[in-house]
């Protein structure tokens, strides 16, 4: 029996591969291409959108550096308190009534004087979350707890605006902040408290904010992936024109800008998204080797960092199961683009200050693998968002198309990041909603991954 395996070998070292670097070498529109105006209004704006996003992962291998230096310089634990402040904890709410007694619940077990606490309560819902969170208000503090219930009958401000009013008739030195969805850990005040009451520290530390874990990780590929993207967020991760204008060192100047800016990856990724098939047609007849020489590296800065800086944050909580991370990282990476037009949206009304109302995100008290949304009320409009992603997940399936007809096979795993990412995010917003309609009845929300803070590429 004939063994075909060293031919097929030698078939593709001699035929293949000498096939795709005459490619990348050739040399036919050497001296017979000619840039017109439309190949520069193409290129210019490409290649400023693809180094902008160079250099935002380019801090990400900053980040990834400094972490891996300073890690352990791990701060010592604050001295023993003797005499403990008065906390305010405030609990702003808008339509949580699946998950609002378990956030007083578990704020009632805090293992901190009664007399030194003052919770509030601050709800602007507009559904029968008023009767839950208020009975549940008087049921606790019947029992005891200093815990009072403030109700709006306008939502000027939103979650912050609800903020505001509560520090209004505030007690406390301090202000603790827990989301609707939260469970905080009966010792979270005294884990956290001394930090500002430290001598060696007094007067310097203004905030802080922990890092969560998460109930559903495994709930579904989504949340897993979330997770992923969240933990980078905690483990490696100021307000800038104060910055710009104090007397702080040009590294923290400079940390301080990508961090409050690095938002605005969300409409360059929109913008390089657009502009990648034009640019694919002008470059091809440019050449290979100029793709490969410039277009690459900027790739590889964008691109590789991400991967680099989750699967990092993975090692470091998760050291003995990180390495299935690899096997998630399209995903996360697919999703990071999917939700880019969302969040680009939000960008830009945020820069020319248009005020939109504010979308919550459903909560649905799913705490494993069994939990489900279906016979629960809320939902959101998806409109005409998820429409426009599923058009792009289809214009990026057009650029696969023409990548491998001009056997340029480099660009398509690349690609096939926006097509799915795109196409996931977009019908993910529709058919759910569609198929918990037609199965239970019910308007589901609008499931939809959720932004994470971490930007994509």
């Amino acid at each position: 029996m004939l063994n075909f395996a060293p031919l097929l070998l030698a078939a593709l070292s001699q035929g293949g591969l000498s096939h795709y670097w005459h490619k990348i070498t050739d040399k036919t529109f050497t001296g017979v291409y000619n840039a017109n105006a439309f190949d520069l209004a193409m290129m210019i704006p490409y290649f400023v959108v693809l180094f902008m996003l160079a250099l935002y992962g380019l801090h990400r291998y900053v980040l990834l550096y400094d972490y891996f230096v300073y890690r352990k310089n791990i701060p010592p634990s604050p001295p023993p308190v003797e005499n403990w402040p008065k906390v305010t904890i405030q609990l702003p709410i808008f339509n949580e009534r699946y998950v609002i007694e378990r956030l007083v619940d578990a704020v009632a077990q805090f293992d901190y004087p009664r007399e030194l606490l003052d919770i509030q309560v601050l709800d602007d819902s507009t559904d029968e979350t008023r009767e839950v969170a208020h009975a549940c208000v008087e049921r606790h503090a019947i029992q005891g707890l200093p815990i009072s219930y403030i109700h709006r009958t306008n939502r000027e401000g939103f979650k912050a605006g609800a903020l505001e009013n509560g520090l209004k008739t505030a007690q406390g030195e301090f202000v603790a902040i827990f989301d609707a969805d939260f469970i905080p850990q009966a010792d979270f005040l005294r884990r956290t408290v001394p930090y500002f009451l430290d001598p060696a520290t007094q007067g310097k530390i203004g905030m802080v904010q922990t890092r969560w874990t998460y109930l559903n990780s495994d709930y579904s590929l989504l949340t897993r992936v979330e997770t992923i993207l969240l933990d980078g967020h905690f483990v490696i991760e100021k307000i800038l024109p104060k910055v710009f204008r104090s007397d702080v060192p040009f590294f923290v100047k400079s940390e301080a800008f990508f961090h409050l800016t690095a938002n605005i990856s969300y409409p360059l990724m929109v913008l390089l998204s657009t502009m990648l098939l034009p640019a694919m047609i002008v470059r091809f007849y440019q050449g290979w080797f100029q793709m490969l020489v410039i277009d690459l590296p900027l790739f590889l800065a964008s691109t590789c960092s991400i991967s680099s800086f989750y699967l990092a944050a993975q090692r470091e909580l998760r050291p003995k199961t990180w390495l299935t991370t690899f096997l998630y990282m399209p995903f996360v990476m697919a999703t990071g683009i999917g939700i880019s037009v969302r969040n680009a949206q939000a960008v830009i009304e945020a820069i020319v200050g248009k005020k939109s109302d504010f979308a919550r995100t459903p909560k649905f008290k799913i705490e494993g693998k069994t939990g489900t949304f279906a016979a629960k009320k809320y939902k959101n409009k998806a409109g005409w968002m998820p429409y426009f992603e599923v058009a792009l997940g289809l214009y990026f399936a057009l650029t696969v198309v023409y990548a491998i007809i001009n056997e340029n096979y480099a660009t398509v795993p690349f690609l096939l990041l926006f097509v799915w990412g795109y196409l996931y995010t977009g019908f993910m917003s529709l058919s759910q909603s569609w198929f918990a309609h037609l199965r239970f009845g019910v308007n589901a929300p609008e499931m939809r991954p959720a932004s994470s803070g971490a930007p994509g590429f």
